[in-house]
């Protein structure tokens, strides 16, 4: 037995203590459920929400935000437009330039860069580069800066409208034309453009060679995707719910 004078021991929790406590700890976790992350249109509708409270100047749940009266509303109602329906993204395709074979003669100097990239092609507006500025930049390249109203461009074979996007004849008029020239028994359908070779477009001096022939690509459409279209209307309806219109 010790003796009274001896000081008094503390003993250690022991080993199965120890592991208890863990054990319970771990099983408190697991009772919890784990989060699920925001997805984009929820975070998008959150955003939505604060920019509406502060372009209302009735708002009172973020007494500290400016309202109208010293902010300005245009940026705010172009973000908020930008965020229900985001402009499309430029992608990352490539055009291969190849001038006509019969006008070899006809042009100064062969073109330095092939294939070219759509960043390389200067824009006339903000959006994206249309088939002018394609040939616009063409006219640069062969040494004919101020002759870009006498070249024309064809893409698979056909004549393609100036004010087309780019964009547009390389997803459609391109694409379809490699896959209907498919000769493999590979399926097709979900083949992307960035998949698929360089666009070929053919460059050449307007009548050199007669009067064209060939069909003309007048217009395309752009092709509107079922997941982008139910994103924008879902949150078109989150703008409503939040009182929009009133506020606008």
């Amino acid at each position: 037995n010790p003796s009274a004078s001896s000081p008094a021991r503390l003993n250690p929790p022991s080993n199965n203590k120890r592991k208890l406590s863990t054990a319970s700890s771990n099983n408190s976790k697991a009772s919890q459920p784990p989060r699920t992350p925001a997805t984009e249109t929820q975070k998008n509708a959150l955003y939505i929400s604060a920019l509406l409270d502060l372009l209302n100047p009735q708002s009172k749940s973020h007494p500290s935000l400016p309202n109208l009266s010293t902010v300005p509303s245009q940026p705010l109602l172009k973000l908020l437009f930008t965020l229900i329906k985001p402009p499309p993204t430029i992608p990352k395709y490539n055009i291969y330039l190849r001038r006509q074979a019969t006008q070899e003669e006809f042009f100064p100097r062969n073109l330095k860069t092939n294939p070219i990239s759509y960043s390389m092609i200067q824009k006339s507006t903000k959006e994206e580069p249309t088939v002018f500025d394609l040939i616009k930049y063409i006219a640069e390249g062969v040494g004919m800066p101020d002759g870009a109203e006498m070249i024309e461009i064809l893409v698979a074979g056909k004549l393609v409208n100036r004010d087309l996007k780019v964009r547009l004849v390389q997803e459609q008029i391109w694409r379809t034309y490699i896959l209907d020239n498919n000769q493999s028994n590979v399926p097709v359908d979900d083949v992307s453009v960035s998949s698929l070779p360089p666009m070929v477009v053919s460059y050449r001096l307007i009548g050199v060679d007669g009067e064209a022939e060939e069909e003309i690509i007048e217009t395309v459409e752009e092709e509107s995707t079922d997941a982008g279209s139910k994103k924008t209307l879902e949150l078109s309806k989150k703008l409503g719910e939040a009182g929009a219109p009133s506020i606008f």
